[in-house]
């Protein structure tokens, strides 16, 4: 079964059946796309949190490279989650990004130029600039941004290494390397304070 984002198939029918795209969200548009961004959040938070789960099974064997990019995915997908929950959301059309504040008289908008063409990027850069008092922006971890932060161990892990690392552990990992694990995830909800911490946040970041 393919799982669509059931905002962007509303939008995109109504704009293949001739709705103009500057045409304002009238009342029912914009209530019929709140009622599909809630269903779209709840799938995105399932997916958040199937990615944790997965990435602690692989730190549990040793699994390093592959963790780091199912930890960054499940914060991407929190993150998209929170924006849904709170009617924004990003659609292609003619493979042209825009976003979406999903309420009556709101327009498509083309995304900022310096995220435009990542839905990735979109969703950092829309998350900072709407929830700027938000916890998770509330600090840095190694005087970075941490969604920039774990981005970076992503993309390590998944495009400028030749390899993964396997035997090895990358210092994001060492601390949780052989370590009690259930301890750590009880810590990680106790004491915010590890998310930024650059030997636990790999892991405590995206749990917070």
């Amino acid at each position: 079964m393919t799982i669509y984002f059931e905002t962007a198939s509303y939008l995109t029918g109504l704009i293949s059946s001739g709705r103009h795209m500057d045409s304002p969200l009238s009342a029912i548009e914009a209530g019929r796309l709140q009622s599909y961004a809630q269903r779209d959040a709840k799938k995105l938070l399932y997916s958040a949190i199937l990615s944790i789960s997965d990435a602690v099974a692989g730190i549990q064997k040793r699994r390093f490279s592959w963790s780091a990019v199912q930890l960054y995915y499940s914060a991407f997908y929190s993150v998209r989650s929170i924006l849904a929950d709170n009617n924004i959301i990003n659609v292609y059309i003619d493979k042209t990004q825009y976003g979406l504040k999903l309420a009556p008289g709101e327009q498509l908008k083309k995304t900022h130029k310096s995220v435009r063409g990542s839905t990735h990027k979109w969703a950092f850069f829309e998350f900072n600039n709407q929830f700027p008092s938000s916890p998770l922006c509330s600090q840095e971890i190694e005087s970075q941004n941490p969604f920039h932060w774990l981005m970076e161990k992503r993309e390590e892990a998944n495009y400028k290494r030749a390899r993964f690392v396997e035997p090895d552990c990358p210092a994001e990992f060492i601390c949780l390397n052989g370590g009690d694990l259930r301890r750590f995830l009880d810590a990680y909800c106790d004491d915010d304070t590890y998310a930024f911490d650059k030997e636990h946040a790999i892991l405590a970041f995206p749990i917070y």
